[in-house]
């Protein structure tokens, strides 16, 4: 072993601090290609790492953590025998652990109570995990719950075991709230959201009343602001060849579009939308209807 690296073939270290947490590491075996660290957490729970040497056949004190024993999850990384001593910190006040047992963790009252033993895991936060399954939906009048995907990192979590789900504003056209809260395992609060748009509505008939005009009626839609109209040379609705037109009465079914090309052929789609604080919410569009012009 190199000059300043810890003893391999029989260490005690007592209470010491270790990426931040108080362990007491032992370790007994002169089989470089094969150590043992045993770390007791202080107060927390006793946990394992597997070490390996990089090269075992090299002299240097560098070794890969294949196991972490007790955690919430595998961890690899190196670490060097040299840097184990640089991290152990001078004792602090308190008392040396029993290998054999995580530390007490005292629960009592003054008056004189029990002291228990207790094993602690950190829960994890789902304020960043990704959620699947919030599309666009359209209006039907009830309240919409569209079924849920929460991820964190590669773990798919699982509804009321994991966490709980409830929705807000989910019925009207506009924008619904879904709040997803961790449960169990798992806390924390992660909120999206999702558009319910208004029903679409359908094309009855497209004419050309007269020279260079277009007439479309379609079927009227309660509950929505108005309609817009949206009219090609293009079937493909190219954008050079495209142009809209709103109908702003919700009443009214029908548009008339004129000034357009004598003896060409013009394609016309229909769809509905609803204005909300400030924000127009669209349908999908109807069926593609195509008409020659006179």
């Amino acid at each position: 072993m190199k000059k300043g690296a810890v003893d391999v073939n029989e260490w005690d270290s007592g209470p010491t601090k270790f990426n931040g947490q108080w362990v007491q590491f032992v370790m007994t075996d002169d089989d470089l290609s094969s150590i043992t660290i045993k770390a007791t957490v202080v107060a927390d729970e006793n946990t394992t790492w597997e070490y390996h040497p990089v090269d075992p056949d090299s002299d240097v004190n560098e070794y890969v953590v294949l196991n972490f024993l007790g955690a919430p999850n595998t961890v690899t990384t190196t670490v060097a025998a040299e840097e184990i001593n640089a991290q152990i910190e001078p004792e602090e006040e308190t008392k040396p652990v029993d290998e054999d047992k995580p530390a007490a963790v005292d629960t009592g009252d003054k008056k004189g109570g029990t002291t228990d033993s207790k094993k602690t895991t950190a829960k994890k936060s789902v304020a960043k995990a990704k959620v699947t399954g919030l599309s666009a939906k359209t209006y039907t009048g009830k309240a919409l719950k569209p079924a849920v995907t929460v991820k964190l990192g590669s773990i798919k979590l699982k509804k009321g075991t994991d966490y709980t789900v409830s929705y807000k504003n989910n019925k009207a056209v506009g924008k619904a709230t879904v709040t997803i809260k961790g449960k169990g395992k798992y806390t924390g609060t992660l909120t999206k959201t999702f558009k319910i748009n208004p029903k679409k509505t359908k094309v009855n008939k497209v004419t050309s009343p007269k020279t260079k005009q277009l007439k479309v009626t379609y079927k009227k839609v309660k509950g929505v602001t108005g309609y817009q109209v949206t009219f090609s040379t293009s079937k493909k609705f190219t954008k050079k060849t495209t142009k809209t037109v709103t109908a702003k009465r919700a009443s009214k079914t029908s548009k008339l579009i004129k000034s357009l090309k004598k003896g060409k052929t013009y394609y016309v789609k229909v769809r509905t939308y609803k204005t909300v604080k400030g924000t127009k919410y669209y349908s999908n569009y109807t069926a593609v209807k195509k008409l020659k012009i006179k």
